[in-house]
């Protein structure tokens, strides 16, 4: 019965463990195949979607917002063609706040897209800035409540004059500004270009992997989190300050959320 495409933008892999779990209830409960684009890609081929077919959108949240360049990559390649595909969205933060990021995946997902968004989620995942901030999830309790999460949103699919939900957030979207600042790398840096290769913005040089193009870095942490040897990452004032910003809220335990 169709596919389940699942329309990921995961730089650090919070966001496609969770997206995973949730997908696999909406697939099991549809009886079809899963298909995974990974928007974190400098190029990705488009998909194309058939009748029977779902799709589930899903982000990270950086600073109350989704990250511009995931709604860059999905106009530029993703249309349902003026298919009806119902949809979900999934918005992944690291325990502070999600604030307009769900809805703005929404938007992107609807009217940017095409698609009919008929379900929302927000899940927890370690910050990718403070490893301890969330540690561990999403946890084998989170996985199996977005499997049920992906269950009820498959029910929902199912009914033919589903209502589009109300969704958390504001327009217009709260002002974000990024950090001033790009990984740092050290001495034990071996070249091997990982970083360089995964990059999703190419804002890391070519055989020069400590120079980063402040202008193109979206401070996404897939280059610390790759990094084998461990020879990346912020500046210690940064980690001080993100530390210190995120105390209030590094012991709360913070629930994922379904909105139908």
């Amino acid at each position: 019965m169709g596919s389940c495409h699942v329309l990921h933008f995961s730089p650090t892999g919070g966001v496609l463990k969770a997206a995973t779990a949730l997908a696999r209830g909406m697939a099991e409960a549809r009886g079809c195949e899963l298909e995974f684009w990974d928007l974190t890609r400098r190029q990705m081929m488009p998909p194309v979607f058939a009748d029977g077919d779902v799709a589930l959108l899903a982000g990270p949240v950086f600073g109350g917002r989704m990250p511009a360049l995931m709604g860059e990559r999905l106009r530029d390649t993703v249309q349902t063609g003026g298919k009806p595909v119902p949809a979900a969205v999934l918005a992944v933060y690291g325990n502070r706040a999600y604030e307009d990021a769900l809805l703005e995946l929404a938007d992107w997902a609807g009217a940017g897209c095409g698609f009919r968004v008929l379900a929302g989620v927000t899940a927890l995942a370690e910050h990718s800035m403070c490893r301890s901030v969330a540690a561990g999830r999403p946890d084998a309790a989170d996985e199996a409540q977005l499997e049920d999460f992906g269950r009820k949103i498959a029910a929902k699919m199912q009914q033919p004059h589903a209502e589009v939900p109300g969704l958390p957030g504001n327009r217009p979207y709260r002002q974000w500004t990024p950090m001033p600042v790009t990984p740092v790398t050290t001495g034990v840096c071996i070249a091997c270009g990982r970083c360089v290769m995964r990059c999703p913005t190419g804002a890391i040089t070519i055989g020069k992997p400590e120079e980063i193009d402040p202008a193109r870095c979206i401070l996404c942490m897939r280059c610390v989190s790759i990094c084998p040897v461990q020879a990346r990452s912020l500046p210690e004032a940064a980690q001080k300050a993100i530390a210190q910003k995120l105390a209030p809220v590094a012991q709360v335990h913070r629930q994922n959320e379904l909105f139908l």
